[in-house]
């Protein structure tokens, strides 16, 4: 029985010493909670936390960047919308339609160059009549939208230029035609006066009327630029004294 024992304690001896002379070390403690060990590795859930975190200040920081970048082409193109229109508005107020209109109805034989009025009438067609254009800019509409307004404005503006340049030529060629014949007529009448003075010589009793028919001759020769003098045969008959019988 004393044999027993003692083969027994000698088993529990061997069982507890450490295999090879090792040192077991001591178990690890779990913190309160159910949280992992506290043996100095990060948690697993940290690392997608961070990297979520990191997404949404990148995602917030982009649309903040895009925001402040699409407010500026935004008033951007507001400004060269507005400026497009106000250009326009120069070519196409009250005052201007009304000239292109007067202009619009000069007819052929009332110009010196009957091209003039052709080419009006291509420009007003091109310009689809002439009327006050509907084109505005609101700081509501989108970038794209102001772009677009921009061009058409501009090319609106295109088209009343060459309106503008046709209706100033037909002008200039009428008034060119219209002193043209006032001088023509003035010629006429020039001449008619010269004959009615050269005819009168000698058959009016008052050479007060002479006298002033040959000053409206003269006025009409400077007029046209030319220097009227009065015939030989005048001078010497004023100079001439009248008979005393």
């Amino acid at each position: 029985m004393a044999d027993q024992d003692d083969e027994g304690a000698a088993g529990l001896e061997s069982v507890s010493d450490p295999v090879g002379g090792e040192v077991s070390a001591p178990a690890a403690i779990a913190p309160e909670g159910g949280g992992a060990p506290s043996n100095g590795r990060r948690p697993k859930w940290l690392v997608p936390v961070v990297v979520a975190v990191v997404v949404v200040v990148v995602v917030v920081a982009g649309l903040v960047g895009w925001r402040v970048v699409e407010s500026r082409r935004h008033g951007a193109a507001l400004d060269s919308c507005s400026r497009a229109v106000k250009t326009l508005k120069g070519k196409t107020g009250s005052d201007r339609l009304a000239q292109y209109r007067e202009a619009a109805g000069v007819k052929s034989d009332q110009v010196k160059d009957a091209k003039t009025v052709a080419a009006m009438r291509r420009s007003v067609k091109d310009a689809e009549g002439i009327r006050q254009p509907t084109v505005r800019c609101k700081p509501s509409m989108s970038t794209g939208e102001l772009n677009a307004t921009a061009d058409q404005a501009g090319r609106i503006d295109g088209k009343y230029a060459a309106l503008s340049k046709a209706a100033k030529g037909v002008i200039a060629s009428r008034d060119a035609k219209a002193l043209e014949d006032a001088r023509a007529a003035l010629d006429g009448k020039k001449e008619e006066a010269s004959r009615l003075l050269a005819d009168s010589d000698g058959k009016v009793a008052d050479n007060a009327t002479r006298d002033g028919l040959q000053q409206a001759i003269n006025q009409a020769g400077q007029t046209r630029g030319d220097t009227a003098r009065r015939p030989t045969r005048m001078r010497r008959m004023r100079c001439r004294r009248p008979s005393t019988g």
